[in-house]
């Protein structure tokens, strides 16, 4: 009977003392499917365009080695002529502040990843027009080295058809380009 005791008692310790594998959940590559573009409207002669690319590679082959977005002011005067002009923003990746808005700076800004490794990382941009506060959000994905993608990403490989870059982005026009990413490669 005591030995029946002392079995019942260390079956839940024998139990208890098994480590549960820790399951991880890899997030989506290029998860926005859609692309991250945002129109506001100031008047019927007056937007604000904001295009950001949902994934860039900062791994020294030459392409997309920044976080590209464009943020621009469109006028259209009663000619039907436009005049665009950047418009200086702040840039969060996770809360942490990596550009700050300058008035000196030209239509798109480049951040390169620093600190950050491969992954995907909520972003949101800020910016003032006309004493008007304005934020927009989104998702990014860090890819640093494309031969690991399906270590580091889910959705891999059907995720690459989602990935959209700097490169293709007009800062007049949005994302009009091909991007010089070699995809195939991928």
């Amino acid at each position: 009977m005591k030995k029946l005791l002392i079995v019942l008692i260390s079956i839940p310790l024998i139990f208890s003392s098994c480590k549960k594998e820790e399951v991880i959940e890899l997030p989506c590559l290029c998860e926005n499917g859609e692309t991250n573009i945002s129109g506001i409207s100031i008047s019927d002669t007056e937007y604000i365009n904001i295009y950001c690319p949902n994934s860039f590679t900062p791994n020294g082959d030459g392409h997309n080695e920044n976080f590209r977005v464009s943020v621009s002011h469109w006028t259209i005067d009663t000619n039907n002529n436009s005049t665009i002009t950047s418009i200086p923003y702040n840039l969060f990746i996770n809360g942490n502040q990596v550009v700050f808005e300058d008035s000196n700076v030209g239509p798109i800004v480049d951040w390169g990843g620093s600190g950050y490794v491969t992954g995907l990382y909520n972003f949101q941009i800020t910016f003032n027009f006309n004493g008007l506060n304005y934020q927009r959000n989104g998702k990014v994905s860090i890819i640093r080295d494309i031969s690991n993608l399906s270590n580091d990403f889910d959705c891999y490989p059907q995720g690459i058809s989602n990935c959209t870059f700097g490169d293709m982005i007009d800062p007049d026009y949005g994302f009009i380009y091909t991007t010089n990413e070699e995809l195939i490669n991928w």
